[in-house]
């Protein structure tokens, strides 16, 4: 009877293996995340309401990303605000990445107030053949 709630254990125990983040840990105060796993790799996704591509910057470091989002509170032209209950902020997260990301095709994405991260698995290294020269 408890077999499917130690199979959803490991699975969480795997999630915080990869990302080196306990599930039961407070949740900070940068941008909410979402992680997923994937046949190719990974997908993170952060919620940045209000925000657009050009208040996003990403930066990478070793295996650490972060993440930095500022997001305005502006009311559109010809427009005066009455009401301001969604504030401007600066969004922070870092996160430390697994050990086979493929760095170099890292893609990111605004839509629709969500950042998407898609994180490929650098290909693990296969047989090759190595040629031998005389002399």
């Amino acid at each position: 009877m408890l077999a499917p709630f130690v199979d959803i254990q490991r699975t969480f125990a795997e999630i915080d293996r990869l990302f080196h983040t306990p599930l039961a840990a407070p949740v900070p105060a940068g941008p909410r995340l979402h992680a997923t796993e994937t046949a190719d790799g990974w997908a993170l996704s952060a919620l940045v309401p209000g925000a657009t591509a050009a208040d996003a910057q990403l930066s990478l470091e070793g295996r650490r990303l972060d993440l930095r989002v500022a997001r305005k509170s502006e009311a559109p032209e010809g427009f005066r605000p009455l009401r301001v209950e969604r504030e401007p902020a600066l969004l922070e997260r870092s996160i430390l990445l697994p050990d086979d990301v493929d760095a170099d095709h890292i893609e990111a994405r605004v839509r629709n107030g969500i950042l998407v991260l898609t994180l490929p698995r650098r290909a693990a290294p296969g047989r090759r053949a190595i040629p031998v020269s005389a002399g």
